[in-house]
């Protein structure tokens, strides 16, 4: 294995190599070199309807695109999200195994800031939804669509901090909407979508890089926000306590907090109906989750972005404690019962997949 390779792909390395070893893939050759055929697009063994990135999109390729539990694979227990086939999961298990101790995989899994720093530059290049800045006719009813509930409370010279909402969308609207704002990301291709949405209709957003998990830069700025609104995206940072407590310092006092979270009950779901919706998985926060591809206007993707589960005690239970009083809350996006089964339409019926909170810092 070639130790100078980055993190990533060193571990994707070790485990490609260890399946072939173990299982006898002769079609795998080793992925310290140069990209082997199958590693390319167009190759056979990668899905057509598939695009190949790299040498971590490759392994997901490979893997069918299936949802791990990084912290099994760890312990060499893996648990496929999505078992298709007995023994390539048995293969795979034994791969996991083999690297348990492995300095690479460990890497993988702590530096997950810069895989899924990476992975939003991806997306926001393949055209992802959450990348695709907002149009002029949005701007006219820029109000309604940051405030759905009409929970914000609106008033000239509203300074607001658009947490880890990069991409053009939010930030652009809230400017439009006449508030003073600032975009915080991770991610400089998203930030760039909002400088450049802005410009382009002639309005203002301040960006600044960083960490949700770490608003200092902000707070030595001595700045004090009267709204932070953020999008779904505690789910790309292991602890959720963390953020609040960040939030809770950039507010004044009785200040609003707008957050969107996913439901913690679809990261325990099988994917896919098989006669119903069945849990599949425990509840155990903070343990990672590689989300292996995403579905960008019918194609899949295979951008790997490191996910993690947080239960209600945490996602409600952990605003209260970080300061907040809980003076709101929706479950969004409502969906229809009488769509076809499995369908997205569908398991929002029975499941909605958002919940929508409106905190109020004491």
């Amino acid at each position: 294995m070639a130790h100078n390779t980055p993190a990533i792909q060193r571990a994707v390395t070790f485990l490609v190599g260890r399946q072939k070893a173990d299982a006898t893939w002769e079609e795998a050759p080793d992925l310290a070199g140069s990209a082997p055929p199958w590693a390319r697009p167009g190759s056979q063994l990668v899905p057509a309807n598939v695009v190949v990135e790299d040498a971590f999109e490759v392994a997901a390729a490979r893997t069918g695109g299936k949802l791990f539990d990084l912290s099994r694979r760890l312990v060499g227990q893996e648990y496929p999200h999505r078992p298709r086939e007995q023994g390539v999961a048995a293969r795979a298990e034994k791969a996991s195994a083999a690297m348990a101790d492995e300095e690479a995989w460990v890497l993988r899994v702590q530096d997950y800031r810069a895989i899924n720093r990476r992975a939003w530059g991806k997306l926001a290049h393949h055209g992802c939804g959450w990348t695709r800045p907002v149009a002029p006719e949005d701007l006219g009813r820029a109000r309604e669509l940051v405030d759905p509930h009409g929970w914000v409370d609106w008033k000239r010279g509203l300074e607001v901090l658009c947490l880890a909402s990069g991409g053009g969308q939010q930030a652009v609207l809230f400017a439009a909407a006449g508030a003073r704002v600032t975009s915080y990301d991770l991610t400089p291709e998203q930030l760039e979508r909002d400088r450049e949405t802005a410009r382009r209709f002639g309005l203002h957003v301040e960006t600044v890089e960083g960490d949700m998990c770490d608003l200092s830069a902000l707070v030595q700025g001595g700045r004090l926000y009267d709204l932070v609104y953020q999008t779904v995206s505690t789910d790309f940072v292991p602890d959720v306590n963390v953020v609040y407590r960040e939030v809770a310092k950039m507010l004044r006092p009785g200040g609003q907090y707008l957050v969107t979270h996913w439901n913690p009950i679809f990261w325990q779901l099988d994917e896919e109906w098989v006669g119903g919706y069945r849990v599949v998985r425990p509840q155990k926060p903070g343990e990672p989750l590689v989300h292996e591809y995403w579905e960008i206007d019918g194609k899949r993707v295979t951008v790997g972005t490191v996910e993690f589960f947080h239960p209600l005690h945490d996602l409600i239970g952990g605003l209260c404690r970080a300061g907040f009083v809980i003076e709101d809350f929706s479950e969004d996006e409502r969906g229809d019962p009488t769509a076809p089964p499995g369908s997205w339409d569908h398991l929002r019926a029975f499941f909605p997949p958002l919940l929508a909170i409106k905190a109020r810092r004491r």
